[in-house]
């Protein structure tokens, strides 16, 4: 969504789930498997904040603080690009951010989408906008189209006849 957001109009199709806008990091604390099976990390750092994030441990207050930080500026930065491209109020994020998922006549009621509509729809609102009486649109080579299938179908087949090996 957020690569959209400054465009001329948005038009979802009508199947699309949008939104969510919001920011997320999780990380595994594994140090209890790690002991189990008897391995242990061995670490040379220059910095306080160099090892933030990593699996082998739990966080620390301070680490968790600096993700905050960083995961709220983001945040922050997202809502109100969101709020300027969409000409939406940001004291109401709330009702469009916050990581709501929407159906698209959902975003459409809060400001994320101008209308709904299928691809058809959209080129024909680019041929208006662009006022291109006899637009020429880009297919797919059918050379690119039928090597790109081969390519599945044969990488399909070869999982079929020689599936992956276990190791136990």
């Amino acid at each position: 969504y957020y690569s959209a957001i400054w465009g001329n109009e948005i038009i979802a199709n009508p199947g699309s789930m949008i939104g969510s806008i919001g920011v997320i990091m999780q990380g595994a604390d594994i140090s209890e498997l790690m002991e189990k099976v008897g391995v242990k990390t061995q670490t040379v750092h220059a910095g306080t904040y160099k090892q933030v994030g990593t699996f082998d441990r739990k966080w620390s207050e301070v680490e968790r603080a600096e993700l905050d930080k960083v995961i709220g500026g983001t945040y922050a930065m997202f809502v109100t690009d969101v709020a300027r491209a969409r000409k939406l109020d940001p004291n109401l994020s709330s009702n469009y951010a916050d990581a709501h998922i929407f159906t698209a006549a959902q975003a459409q009621k809060v400001g994320l989408v101008d209308s709904i509509g299928v691809e058809f729809d959209a080129k024909k609102r680019v041929e208006t906008l662009s006022k291109v009486a006899e637009p020429i649109w880009n297919k797919e080579d059918p050379m690119d189209k039928f090597f790109k299938r081969f390519a599945a179908e044969g990488a399909s087949l070869a999982h079929m006849y020689f599936p992956p090996v276990s190791l136990q």
